[in-house]
């Protein structure tokens, strides 16, 4: 079971990667459009939250901004991965990071 966790955390970084690099390319003259990554360590709670009521609320308060829900997982394991990712972002002195926001325990 924690195999599988495992690879779901991967698959779930590996996605979230593709998007920011893809990006996609705007138009000329297309208002930009903001992205902010949400990452929650809790149950499917957390994450129905993120995605039913953060995300649509601020997307209806500020339609240039939506909000990708990440989820880790619950309890301290989900924690700690989102901790290590933010120490590698931290370690890599890169100018810009991957997680805009961030729940956990």
């Amino acid at each position: 079971m924690n195999l599988k966790r495992s690879l779901f955390s991967l698959l779930v970084f590996l996605l979230v990667g593709g998007m920011a690099i893809a990006g996609g390319a705007k138009e000329a003259g297309e208002k930009p459009q903001v992205k902010l990554v949400y990452m929650t360590a809790g149950d499917v709670n957390m994450l129905a939250l993120g995605q039913n009521v953060i995300g649509p609320q601020l997307a209806a308060k500020y339609p240039d901004i939506s909000v990708m829900t990440v989820n880790t997982g619950p309890g301290n394991a989900g924690s700690q991965r989102i901790y290590e990712k933010l120490d590698a972002e931290n370690m890599s002195n890169k100018e810009t990071w991957d997680i805009d926001v961030a729940m956990v325990h």
